[in-house]
């Protein structure tokens, strides 16, 4: 079937967005390994990748999305916590770095030629307030600074590993 291949949307009021775990998504042949653990049913693989998001673009334009919106994909493959937290993606050991289960930058590079191609805005998450072991500073020269303090507290009563804010630059 051929998919229609529109522009990218001026009005992001008109956007229709699909939301992608990366990790738990498909699993591109010729791309990353993947994630062997995660979240959900036993016995079952989750190793998506970036290049099965790029192998779905047709249908997420079938199916009426205009932009993708990813979970992190920053390199998480050393992150503390094991590899059921890695493959999320939300706690990062590298934020300047893609994770080497999901793939590498010409993958992504790929991937957002291809989805602007059929008119589909890419969206990749990311979330600092927290990380899973960062230890280089970014290309920048600037290190995040992990001491935990009473500004950082949780409603939980737990802290956050990002001191702000002395983390902020």
């Amino acid at each position: 079937m051929e998919t229609k291949h529109n522009k990218p949307s001026s009005d992001w009021r008109s956007l229709t967005i699909y939301q992608i775990m990366v990790g738990s998504f498909l699993h591109g042949e010729g791309g990353a390994e993947g994630y062997d653990s995660l979240w959900g049913p036993a016995g079952e693989r989750k190793d998506g990748n970036l290049q099965g998001v790029i192998q779905a673009l047709d249908h997420i334009v079938r199916i009426g999305a205009n932009a993708i919106w990813l979970t992190p994909i920053f390199d998480s493959s050393e992150a503390d916590g094991g590899e059921k937290l890695q493959a999320t993606g939300y706690f990062a050991n590298n934020y300047f770095k893609i994770d080497p289960h999901f793939g590498t930058e010409d993958d992504l590079r790929e991937l957002v030629e291809k989805a602007h191609e059929r008119g589909i805005y890419v969206f990749l998450d990311g979330v600092f307030g927290h990380h899973g072991g960062v230890n280089e500073p970014s290309p920048s020269g600037f290190q995040i600074d992990s001491t935990p303090s009473l500004s950082d507290r949780r409603e939980d009563g737990g802290t956050g590993n990002v001191k702000y804010p002395e983390s902020l630059d």
